[in-house]
């Protein structure tokens, strides 16, 4: 008898997030709602990849920065994010 081959198809799970700094978004008008337009988009084309998405949104603060941490090591995420989210969408 031949053995049965199976595919095991495995989705990687990823933390994604956006990184800006809060004092901006009151200097700069639309940019904090930019930065989440570029996060979206990035999180549609991970998602059409087959991944899984945490969206942690945007970060802009340090005690943001250690709760995002912690949270993808509960997740077991593989990290994805910066601020090269604007390169990231448009490509």
């Amino acid at each position: 008898m031949e053995p049965i081959l199976t595919e095991t198809i495995q989705r990687h799970r990823v933390g994604l997030f956006s990184t800006g700094l809060h004092t901006y978004w009151s200097q700069f008008e639309g940019l904090r709602e930019r930065f989440e337009g570029y996060n979206g988009q990035i999180a549609a084309k991970l998602e059409h990849s087959g991944a899984e998405v945490v969206n942690l949104g945007t970060i802009d603060a340090a005690d943001k920065a250690v709760a995002a941490g912690h949270a993808m090591k509960i997740l077991d995420c593989l990290g994805c994010g910066g601020s090269f989210t604007e390169y990231y969408a448009n490509h």
